[in-house]
């Protein structure tokens, strides 16, 4: 993927404008796509307590792509990988009740005594009901695990009956934290480097400092108060029982490789399926499981729809975008810092924000930046799905309508195809068009899903069709439904419909 000249600038021109409006100490923003950082730039500085001539500190010299920032709950979906893959193994089930495997929330029950058990499933897709906990869970990063446990033992307080309602609950994730480690008899942030970040090269990621490496250039915490922003060290709590929820360190290249990996899970397709997860759950992840009601809705600059937030998934939440279609995203805020991710599902293009003020607003930031690729025709185009049974039903009906018979009927057709409309008026109807304008070609098919599509005809005189296709569920599978639109009438030399 390139960018134009023109197309960088103006990405540029929105973080210059943002990180000046909103006087961020730094801001990153990078386009990312196939694992890699296509363009971006990082500006500011990431400690405004000391001075950049400050020779015993080199904290704030070396802004660039890989300066590291703490991504807050944009951990969640490495989390929810990593319960993923513990369930392919064989470990763990979704719809296990989650004191099945935690057996320290045995006594965690939903307000309503009709309710079901709290499963992991629950848990994964903000489903437990329990209140959202924004503000108190992320204090907690760094809390022990005798604390966490005697948390567990008491049980939580709910905003909903379980099951009922999408509630983000930090505290759930947190619980997902602790089966990880009881399932695997390891820490959980050992699990997960070993599982996912080790696998995928991802060495600009870690739950504590000290396990980046020794020149990475890491962004310190700051808080505005007014107009004053200082440095906040309450950001920088230690890994602990909470990691699971928002713990982990990163840098845009590294969140390039893990975009690229959770891209790389579409389309569903045969052949080699190499880990550390599989294509299938990794789809999985990207799908709403709890939608948002009522969703909220993104207006542009021109006043018009942009984006609809459908949902929660699995760590991740699910837009649609007016021009683009599903995107997956998540964002991260914690004191002293602001984060967001996200990637157009079929495109394998994504964006990544870095902040380093407490829960700077860097989803508004991923939100216009993705608008400057849109509006410049930057992206490249979607993955277009390919269906050969589709393609072969398609050609097969194109034939039958051009020269009709009793037997090819019987083969193209499922048996609800006659007495919907009779075949001797389809007959006649294909007759009447092939007479008018010729036998008909296919020039290309659009498929919605291996059997459903729209295909496009040229007639012999020039004219265009739309050929709507849909096949029957069966084996073998026939056409159950299909309609012919005529497009364009043909046009003479001096180019006057005839």
């Amino acid at each position: 993927m390139e960018l134009s000249s023109e197309v960088r600038a103006a990405f540029d021109a929105e973080i210059v404008t943002t990180r000046e409006r909103e006087k961020l100490p730094s801001a990153l923003g990078a386009v990312v796509a196939d694992g890699k950082w296509v363009h971006g730039i990082a500006i500011g500085q990431l400690d405004l307590s000391i001075s950049a001539g400050d020779a015993t500190v080199d904290n704030n010299s070396g802004i660039g792509r890989d300066s590291v920032y703490r991504i807050a709950s944009m951990t969640k979906s490495f989390t929810a990988a990593t319960v993923l893959g513990l369930r392919d193994d064989g470990l763990l089930g979704l719809d296990d009740p989650i004191a099945e495997h935690v057996p320290e929330l045995a006594g965690l029950r939903s307000p309503t005594t009709d309710s079901p058990p709290i499963t992991v499933r629950h848990l994964l897709t903000m489903s437990g009901g329990m209140a959202t906990d924004d503000k108190w869970g992320d204090r907690q990063l760094d809390v022990d695990a005798d604390t966490l446990t005697e948390w567990f033992r008491i049980g939580a307080t709910f905003a909903h009956p379980t099951g009922t309602a999408m509630e983000y609950s930090n505290y759930g994730y947190a619980m997902l934290g602790r089966l990880i480690e009881n399932v695997t008899g390891a820490p959980y942030d050992r699990v997960v480097t070993e599982r996912l970040l080790r696998p995928l090269g991802m060495s600009r990621t870690a739950f504590r400092r000290s396990d980046l490496p020794a020149e990475a250039q890491v962004a310190m915490p700051h808080h505005q108060v007014g107009d004053t922003i200082a440095r906040d060290d309450s950001g920088l709590l230690d890994h602990g029982g909470f990691g699971a929820m928002g713990g982990l360190w990163s840098s845009a290249p590294d969140l390039a490789t893990w975009i690229q990996f959770l891209c790389d899970g579409f389309p569903a397709r045969n052949g080699d399926d190499h880990g550390p997860l599989s294509r299938a759950s990794r789809r999985e992840m990207q799908q709403v499981h709890r939608a948002y009601e009522p969703p909220d809705v993104h207006l542009g600059a021109d006043g018009k729809i942009r984006m609809i937030e459908l949902g929660y998934a699995m760590g991740l939440e699910i837009y649609s975008h007016s021009t683009l279609g599903k995107i997956a995203t998540h964002s991260g805020g914690l004191p002293g810092y602001g984060s967001n991710m996200r990637w157009v599902l079929d495109r394998g293009v994504g964006v990544v924000t870095f902040a380093n003020v407490t829960y700077a607003r860097a989803r508004h930031l991923a939100d216009r930046l993705l608008e400057v690729l849109v509006a410049h025709d930057a992206l490249p185009p979607a993955h277009a799905l390919d269906s050969p049974l589709l393609h072969d039903g398609t050609s097969r009906l194109v034939a039958l309508l051009n020269r009709w018979s009793q037997a090819a009927a019987d083969d193209v057709f499922a048996s609800n195809v006659d007495p919907d409309e009779a075949l001797a008026r389809r007959e006649s109807a294909a007759a009447t068009v092939v007479e008018e304008h010729g036998p008909l070609t296919v020039e290309s098919v659009e498929a919605m899903s291996a059997t459903e599509g729209d295909a496009i005809l040229l007639s012999e005189s020039g004219s265009r069709f739309k050929l709507e296709v849909q096949m029957t569920p069966t084996i073998p599978s026939k056409i159950q439904q299909y309609r012919l639109i005529e497009l364009t009438q043909p046009t003479d030399s001096t180019g006057a419909e005839r």
